[in-house]
């Protein structure tokens, strides 16, 4: 055997070897509360915990999740085109299997959760209230992104909501921080008991008292438009869902305004 071909041959074996060795998980770049950085293979995140095996090691470690500040991930899709082709072709293949396997590790900062913000909202929509609820149990432990953790609390609630357990309802509403989100999520409860007058009342309260709070606003002028669809005032709820859609573009909120749009079109042809 030559040198050139020995050469070729232990090159290609070493390759072999080291994809041999290569942990299974997902790849990415951990930031650690202490400000270290360490790039590793994410395996799981469950019981409020982190385990990983850092690049070059044998063995998995695990660490509480709340020490873990920030994670960056290395998706070999473009980012803003599945984005895209949610909001503009609502393509939900695409949007689920490009976040199948970072979804277990939502409740650590990371640059994907605006994304799994849509999807838990388009999961709402859909009303699939088991999806809704796994989802919101890792964004409440989010404690390193308020916004992230708040709406996971929100989610939290409208399932609780949802399935008639108004203990968890009550003791959800004492995690919520500001009281632009519990006024929102009072007319969401009053909806939900039938009450629509009620619920109603609370959204146009909620928007005089808290109008510059637009985390919040936005769900609350969407509620508005079901709402008025629910009594029948079919004119102000498409306008009022218009307004949704142009004012929060490009958002979770703007997205559910088009769809609830696009629903409204979809009974109108039947008829």
């Amino acid at each position: 055997m030559t040198r050139g071909v020995l050469y070729i041959t232990v090159l290609i074996t070493g390759i072999a070897l080291g994809q041999a060795e290569r942990p299974e998980g997902v790849p990415a770049l951990l930031e650690a509360a202490n400000g270290k950085s360490v790039r590793v293979f994410l395996q799981e995140a469950s019981d409020g915990n982190l385990t990983f095996v850092p690049v070059g090691a044998s063995q998995a470690s695990t660490i509480p999740a709340a020490r873990a500040a920030r994670l960056e991930f290395f998706p070999q899709e473009d980012v803003a085109d599945v984005r895209r082709l949610f909001m503009e072709e609502n393509d939900r293949d695409t949007l689920d299997g490009f976040l199948k396997p970072y979804a277990p590790f939502m409740e650590i900062p990371n640059a994907l959760q605006e994304l799994y913000l849509l999807q838990v909202a388009a999961n709402w929509q859909e009303r699939d209230v088991e999806a809704v609820k796994q989802a919101a149990l890792r964004l409440v432990r989010c404690a390193g992104d308020e916004y992230v953790q708040q709406q996971g609390v929100r989610y939290a609630m409208l399932v609780a909501m949802a399935q008639g357990d108004a203990d968890e309802v009550d003791a959800l509403a004492g995690q919520l921080n500001s009281e632009a989100a519990r006024a929102y999520l009072a007319a969401e409860e009053h909806r939900v008991n039938g009450e629509a007058k009620k619920a109603m009342e609370a959204v146009i309260e909620m928007i005089r008292v808290h109008a510059n709070v637009v985390d919040w606003l936005g769900p609350c002028e969407l509620l508005a438009a079901e709402l008025y669809l629910d009594m029948a005032m079919t004119n102000s709820a498409i306008e009022t869902a218009s307004l949704v859609e142009t004012m929060y573009a490009d958002s979770a909120v703007a997205w559910s305004a088009k769809t609830f749009l696009d629903e409204w079109k979809q009974d109108i042809e039947v008829e």
